[in-house]
């Protein structure tokens, strides 16, 4: 991915908007909101969720994946371990449901890192236990942060300078408003599953007793309050990043109104 919220532009803006970025970012928003509300029903894409069973879905049991989990479960926070969770089975779901052949081993990574900058910013002792990434004068975006930090978590699993670059760019762009399968697929699975556990946005693709199941298995906690106070602190902290253009376009308020 070398567009608009890829790790390549981060590296060369900051995570700063530039004018026709905001542009571009309103484009891409547009275009989504226009996809899911003129999307019509999917018969066959339907019938392919109609016997997913949630226990069926594969738990990847790589090295790399188990080490993957346990950085989640590090961060100390069971509200994000438990989000991580569902983004890692809404993808597998939406994968399904697009008929998308993914890497689970990658998206399953990718679900359970690309959060990991949050952990930073709830407590001194929890940063100090944890060394979390967190954003710099240079890198003013949390999802950037993650990216970068992504990098050196891939190379002590083994992965090749390819696959770590592509876990980064998944990473940085999740928080765009859409990523095209043209990026990735687990880009794109990891955009449009965490914005679904996120805010709610393609809920009704899946069936109700499937996300049911998950958030019994997996409950929300404290999610909405902490991530609606987490984004609100870092649009005021850096203004000119993606998050406070959401912001500013009613992404908290989409936060705490989440089920």
């Amino acid at each position: 991915m070398s567009t608009l919220g890829s790790f390549e532009w981060a590296l060369k803006t900051g995570g700063r908007l530039r004018r026709f970025d905001s542009l571009r970012l309103l484009a891409i928003a547009v275009r989504a909101q226009l996809h899911h509300r003129f999307a019509g029903d999917n018969a066959a894409a339907a019938q392919r969720l109609a016997n997913l069973d949630l226990d069926a879905i594969e738990i990847p049991g790589s090295p790399a994946a188990r080490q993957a989990l346990e950085a989640c479960r590090d961060m100390g926070l069971p509200y994000l371990l438990n989000h991580c969770v569902r983004t890692y089975l809404y993808g597998a779901i939406l994968s399904v449901y697009q008929d998308l052949k993914h890497d689970p081993e990658f998206f399953y990574c990718a679900a359970m890192l690309h959060d990991m900058s949050i952990a930073q910013r709830h407590s001194a002792v929890q940063a100090e236990a944890n060394p979390a990434p967190k954003p710099t004068l240079r890198c003013q975006c949390f999802a950037h942060a993650t990216a970068q930090w992504s990098l050196d978590w891939a190379s002590q699993v083994g992965w090749s300078e390819t696959r770590a670059h592509q876990l980064a760019d998944a990473i940085c762009g999740h928080i765009n408003p859409a990523v095209p399968v043209s990026d990735g697929v687990e880009a794109h699975l990891l955009n449009r599953a965490a914005a679904l556990d996120v805010v709610g946005i393609g809920r009704n693709t899946v069936p109700a007793d499937l996300r049911h199941a998950m958030l019994a298995k997996w409950p929300r906690l404290n999610q909405n309050e902490a991530l609606a106070d987490f984004m609100s602190n870092e649009a005021r902290a850096h203004p000119r990043g993606r998050v406070a253009w959401l912001v500013k376009r009613g992404f908290t308020a989409g936060i705490v109104k989440a089920k």
